[in-house]
């Protein structure tokens, strides 16, 4: 449940195309370009504020493609795929169609030194329950925000539900010596020794200052959504034998909370592949199976379970390599697939055993095929 630190660890990278004109970068140089994620038309094209070294700069977006292909069928098929966030665009958009907003209550609190960067969280918040129809729900989510100077408000808050010290910690977790980006989110863990409240969840969110860089996954609802996500998965083991995070992959767990993320805060097919591409890595010493490999091996069940991931090498990957083979996994066998996997974790398969299950595959066989399928999405 942490994607607190790695918003702000490893390097965020939108998508780019060839290089500008002369004439088109002279332009795009002249705007003033201050929110990362945020898009502009300049000289009738579109361009994307994304970070060059430390600065901030307009970069050429790539246009939508119209091309589409069949949606894959075999785990050989994923490997070159060039309309994966299309066909899981296609099974999410055609779902929330068919759907209605679930009723959960929310109470939202907001510090009083705080400014929320979206004021329409609950909006986000009803639509993503969308997504999860035919699935548990919590009744209620109650919500935090505080920016770097109402750290102590937040605290102080939690205090007074009686929650045990180290969910108090976790506001601190969220922020570092200067400012708060991350949240974390589960069910109520109470401290008077009556375990888990599934059906109501808490969420807390570290809000960037007012001179802090804002991140369209901040600004655009994506960060509700993924905690959101997070407190849908954790109500699937309400009646479990089982732990959530000893039964599933790291990676699974948070790559699913951030396609939900990212594809439920979207508005559109072409908005889902700007935010996609946003988390794409640059660095061509990362993009390897070898490293995507390792991230399935050491971010497996029952591994790496403390605060991000507990400082292991490979938690970074988990919001981009995990993120990708979920999409993946989503583009074969529907959105609603990673979920009826953690089902029937929760019913005491493992996690291998589901796998096969839902996606007809041993993990052993599929984990390989997959990892080369990450690769190509970086190619197309």
């Amino acid at each position: 449940m942490n994607s607190r630190f790695a918003l702000t660890t490893f390097s965020l990278v939108t998508l780019l195309l060839s290089s500008l004109s002369v004439t088109e970068a002279h332009s795009a140089k002249k705007e003033k370009c201050n929110q990362v994620g945020a898009t502009k038309e300049i000289d009738s094209k579109e361009y994307i504020c994304s970070f060059s070294g430390s600065k901030l700069v307009w970069k050429k977006a790539a246009k939508s493609k119209k091309v589409t292909h069949p949606a894959p069928t075999t785990f050989e098929e994923l490997i070159g795929h060039k309309s994966i966030p299309n066909v899981s665009w296609s099974s999410y958009s055609n779902k929330i169609k068919q759907t209605t907003i679930a009723e959960v209550a929310y109470d939202i609190r907001v510090g009083p030194q705080t400014t929320l960067l979206n004021p329409n969280v609950k909006e986000v918040f009803e639509n993503t329950t969308k997504v999860f129809n035919g699935f548990a729900q919590p009744k209620s989510i109650l919500t935090y925000y505080y920016a770097f100077e109402d750290v102590s408000w937040a605290e102080n808050e939690l205090k007074n539900l009686k929650l045990p010290e180290y969910k108090i910690k976790e506001v601190g977790f969220t922020c570092n010596k200067s400012a708060c980006r991350g949240a974390t989110a589960g069910a109520l863990n109470l401290e008077n020794g009556n375990g888990l409240d599934y059906d109501n969840a808490l969420i807390i969110f570290g809000v960037p200052g007012k001179n802090e860089p804002k991140f369209t996954y901040h600004l655009g609802g994506g960060i509700e959504a993924h905690e959101f996500a997070h407190t849908v998965q954790a109500i699937q083991f309400k009646n479990s034998k089982v732990q959530m995070y000893r039964s599933l992959p790291n990676w699974f767990v948070e790559g699913h909370a951030h396609l939900i993320g990212n594809i439920s805060s979207a508005q559109s097919l072409s908005d889902y592949e700007i935010r996609r591409k946003f988390w794409f890595y640059d660095s061509t010493s990362v993009i390897n199976e070898e490293t995507i490999n390792g991230m399935y091996r050491e971010m497996a069940p029952n591994q790496n379970l403390g605060i991000a991931g507990g400082g292991n090498y490979y938690f970074q990957f988990v919001y981009t390599f995990g993120y990708l083979t979920v999409e993946l996994l989503a583009a074969l066998r529907g959105i609603d697939s990673p979920m009826k996997l953690m089902q029937e974790v929760a019913g005491g398969k493992t996690f291998d055993e589901a796998f096969k299950i839902i996606y007809g595959q041993e993990w052993s066989y599929a984990a390989p095929i997959l990892a080369k399928a990450v690769v190509s999405q970086y190619s197309l």
